[in-house]
């Protein structure tokens, strides 16, 4: 895991050097303030201020998950969560699946001709 954003390194710095919430985070966060990662994650307005975005990318390097929102909306952590254990699963998760619950793949076929 790895946060980004387009603020400086100083900035972050002093974020989180005023921020108590922040003292428990333990990935690296990069200092984007060239807009080249924003950019090329398309995410980048044209004001030159990003997106609030999550995405989920696999060892090979494939995008398994995008979350886009404006600048005023929040994300959700635990949603987040549960999409990865979704994606763990290697199964078909149904709409608001949770970890323990069986997956639609887990289920008997139903017949429609039968």
């Amino acid at each position: 895991m790895l946060g980004a954003s387009t603020d400086s390194y100083y900035c972050h710095k002093a974020w989180y050097e005023s921020d108590p919430r922040l003292a428990g985070v333990r990935y690296p966060v990069i200092a984007d303030s060239s807009l080249q990662l924003a950019a090329s994650l398309g995410v980048l307005r044209d004001d030159g201020t990003a997106m609030r975005a999550t995405f989920i990318i696999d060892p090979e390097g494939i995008v398994r998950h995008l979350l886009v929102n404006d600048l005023d909306v929040g994300r959700n952590p635990e949603e987040t969560l549960r999409t990865l254990q979704a994606l763990r699963t290697g199964a078909l998760c149904p709409v608001s699946w949770q970890p323990g619950q069986p997956t639609l793949s887990d289920s008997p076929v139903v017949d429609a001709a039968a």
